[in-house]
């Protein structure tokens, strides 16, 4: 039993490092890396809770070349992703992917990379992952969907959807 209740409470404790969607985002993100991340994450996983890190790295390629396609800025003007937008690749989505987001929520433990036969996965913290109900993905990612959206609006750039 003492188990399960670490990991109830591994979950409730990455529900709060989320936050909900009447939390102020202010200093929280000065990017919204983190968020595409997790988000591509969620939509990739496999039952295991992992994805392959290069159909992560395409999938945020793609949703921020939409978002360009539309005329909207796909991050701030310090950016390394909107300033590369024009020739956006994955290898420089996956660059910045590793040098923030990632670096920053693998040490809370909440992900980690693992390689299986040459090739690099994404994964979630597998007590976590277990924890999680189909219900509690689709509320993740439905905070996770509206907290991108404010943070597009509160930097000014423009509605995501």
């Amino acid at each position: 039993a003492a188990v399960s209740e670490d990991n109830t409470a591994l979950k409730e404790k990455f529900f709060n490092y989320i936050g909900d969607k009447e939390e102020n985002l202010g200093n929280k993100y000065q990017k919204g890396y983190k968020i595409v991340l997790l988000i591509a994450l969620l939509e990739l996983a496999d039952f295991e809770g992992k994805a392959v890190y290069d159909d992560i790295c395409s999938y945020i390629n793609d949703f921020y070349m939409e978002r360009h396609k539309k005329g909207l800025s796909v991050e701030t003007s310090d950016s390394e992703i909107q300033r590369s937008i024009e020739n956006l690749e994955v290898n420089i989505v996956r660059k910045v992917m590793n040098e923030n987001p990632y670096n920053v929520i693998s040490k809370e433990d909440y992900i980690f990379k693992e390689h299986v036969d040459d090739v690099e996965y994404l994964s979630f913290n597998t007590e976590l992952w277990n924890e999680f109900t189909e219900k509690d993905k689709e509320k993740l990612k439905d905070i996770l969907n509206y907290k991108l959206n404010k943070y597009y609006l509160e930097k000014d750039l423009g509605e995501n959807g």
